[in-house]
């Protein structure tokens, strides 16, 4: 799945140096390529699908946390069961907002006029860098619940200070992507300026 995810980010750096040049080639007009609008949707389900699961996610976590402090292990580890076997659907959905970017990516070139295409390309790098920091978070995500369960099963080497540090980490992690998304909207709804009023043909 990670290859996945590393093969569109190579389409999309390809494809952010073709919407570069492009910038300098372009004549004046007002086009968003069907292309574009279809990514743009599609990434936009992807990400409210991560959200999602991203709060369910830490809800449970805090609910393991809870039943693990009134002495309820069947739930805590029931609850990290859950969550481990979600760890591959996670992956799924930032391989679908990578493929969404993708898409968005290569439509590039043919947005018109000049500025509207690099305030497209600001928010398709930003996604980009959502999309990386999101596979890192599952990563951690999932092994803090592997973590948990061996906590749950009595391992010693599965401490409280390593527990914590991987919530630090986490913690961190969503802070960019909070971050990230809201640059994205920011450039999205700057592009989307551009274009009011307009009659933009569109291919």
């Amino acid at each position: 799945m990670k290859t996945k995810v590393f093969a569109a980010f190579i389409v999309i750096v390809i494809a952010i140096g073709f919407g570069l040049l492009s910038l300098v080639l372009s004549k004046e007009a007002y086009v968003i390529p069907t292309a574009f609008t279809e990514g743009r949707t599609e990434g936009a389900q992807a990400a409210v699908a991560v959200t999602k699961m991203i709060n369910e996610s830490l809800k449970n976590l805090t609910d393991v946390a809870a039943a693990e402090r009134r002495g309820d292990l069947a739930t805590a580890v029931y609850l990290i069961r859950i969550e481990t076997n979600k760890a591959t659907e996670r992956q799924q959905k930032a391989s679908a907002l990578a493929a969404a970017m993708e898409k968005m990516a290569l439509a590039l070139p043919e947005i018109k006029p000049k500025s509207a295409q690099q305030i497209g390309l600001e928010a398709v790098r930003s996604q980009v860098t959502t999309v990386s920091r999101l596979v890192t978070y599952n990563d951690y995500l999932t092994t803090l619940f592997n973590l948990l369960n061996e906590r749950m099963r009595g391992n010693p080497d599965a401490t409280q200070a390593k527990v914590q540090e991987l919530v630090k980490k986490l913690n961190e992690e969503n802070a960019a992507i909070t971050q990230l998304n809201s640059q994205f909207n920011r450039s999205l709804a700057q592009f989307d300026s551009i274009f009011t009023d307009k009659l933009s043909p569109v291919k």
